[in-house]
């Protein structure tokens, strides 16, 4: 499927969207609030939910048991659902604003250029 038809198919049949990584960002620029799921090996029990918009920088999910994974300011199945019904628009107002903030090519690209130029890792030394 092509990206407009994609995006036609987001606008008119998601109403929130649970994904991770780059699936995340494609549902957040169609104003679609995300839920931006993290990753496990291990079975979970009574896992938590973050929206995209309150995850840390450019975090698109995380190992579950890894060392950048914080259980706080996360929610419920039912609290997500309450959220959404209380406030669809807000939410999906925070989702375009966060990708555009965060993952716009127009913002991230002078950034990843400024800190490349300022990087003092040299390539013949990760390669060793």
């Amino acid at each position: 499927i092509d990206s407009e038809n994609l995006n036609y198919f987001i606008i008119k049949n998601v109403d929130i969207g649970l994904s991770m990584g780059t699936a995340a960002l494609e549902f957040a620029k169609c104003s679609i609030p995300v839920i931006a799921l993290d990753t496990s090996y291990l079975g979970m029990r009574n896992y938590k939910y973050e929206w995209l918009h309150n995850k840390p920088r450019y975090n698109l999910g995380v190992m579950v048991h890894g060392w950048l994974y914080s259980g706080n300011n996360k929610l419920n199945l039912s609290e997500v659902i309450g959220q959404y019904c209380a406030d669809p628009i807000g939410l999906s107002e925070k989702s375009y604003k966060h990708v555009k903030l965060n993952h716009d090519i127009k913002r991230v690209f002078p950034k990843l250029i400024n800190l490349s130029k300022n990087a003092k890792m040299h390539l013949d030394k990760v390669i060793r």
